[in-house]
């Protein structure tokens, strides 16, 4: 009876270090949801970047805010590179001239720790905020982006 019950034991044991183990080998739950996150947000910005080109082909210049954007009518609850995937906001926008503009996101890693949740866009971050400086200007069709850009982060803006 005392052998069953110590194999029992070390069973139990073995397993609970088996999973122990297992999520530091790939992360909690929580870690990959936070770099799943990061990867939409980053191929949201990319699109973002196109929907802005087009509305400054289309318009002549860009929109005051992110909120324009809206016209056109295709954005879903489920997809809208506008905002934040996580929080449901906004991302950060400034128009800084006809073709020139800012976007900021908040990320929850670094790039460099993303191995495994990286998509498509490469768009370079550091963990925390991140604002890029982009050009929109003509020339600059859906064909013309992809691939994508691979722009560096503005120095990150001291928080108020």
């Amino acid at each position: 009876m005392k052998n069953s019950k110590l194999v029992g034991i070390v069973a139990t044991v073995l397993v609970a270090a088996a999973v122990i183990a297992g999520l530091f080998a790939v992360g909690s739950p929580n870690t990959a949801r936070e770099l799943r996150a990061d990867d939409q947000r980053r191929q949201d910005l990319t699109e973002l970047h196109f929907e802005l080109s087009q509305h400054r082909i289309n318009e002549g210049s860009l929109p005051d805010s992110l909120e324009e954007l809206d016209s056109i009518n295709r954005y879903s609850r489920s997809f809208d590179p506008r905002r934040d995937p996580e929080t449901g906001e906004f991302f950060e926008y400034t128009k800084l001239s006809d073709s020139q503009y800012e976007v900021c996101a908040v990320f929850n890693a670094s790039i460099d720790d993303a191995e495994g949740y990286r998509g498509f866009s490469e768009i370079e971050h550091d963990a925390g905020r991140n604002c890029y400086e982009r050009d929109a200007g003509e020339g600059q069709s859906g064909s013309d982006f992809f691939p994508p850009e691979r722009p560096s982060p503005v120095r990150p803006k001291a928080e108020d």
